[in-house]
């Protein structure tokens, strides 16, 4: 539901998550459409991605969660970002009231809580599409 503020809670193996971010908010138009030639940007070993400094994350609710993230690609009109998080154990809050997000798990495991108070585990290889209000 849209503003619904969902709960994470990770349990990280060796102490770590690491998520691939590919945020789509609009129309990426059809192949047609396309040029027949594009730069194409290839990012690999992402788990092993330097993502530059931890800093405290400011909606952890349990366990003082420390975040880094590097963002890889940006669009020209700045609707998608491609990029890498990882965030130490524990809970935190997120409102994406604005935003969608899709989430391809490279390390770790979370363990996320619906609205509904459900709970569902995701680890290396899931993936998760948070639509438009997660």
């Amino acid at each position: 539901m849209a503003g619904d503020v969902q709960r994470l809670e990770e349990m990280g193996l060796n102490g770590k998550i690491w998520v691939a971010f590919l945020l789509f908010f609009g129309n990426l138009g059809t192949l047609h459409e396309r040029p027949a030639m594009i730069d194409i940007t290839c990012i690999p070993a992402l788990a092993t991605l330097d993502l530059g400094a931890f800093a405290p994350k400011p909606t952890s609710i349990e366990g003082a969660q420390m975040e880094a993230a590097v963002s890889l690609w940006t669009s020209a009109d700045g609707r998608v970002d491609i990029g890498v998080w990882e965030c130490t154990p524990g809970r935190f809050t997120a409102d994406r009231t604005a935003s969608s997000e899709f989430c391809h798990f490279i390390s770790g495991e979370i363990e996320m809580t619906h609205a509904d108070g459900r709970k569902q585990r995701l680890g290396v290889g899931d993936a998760i599409n948070l639509p438009l209000g997660w």
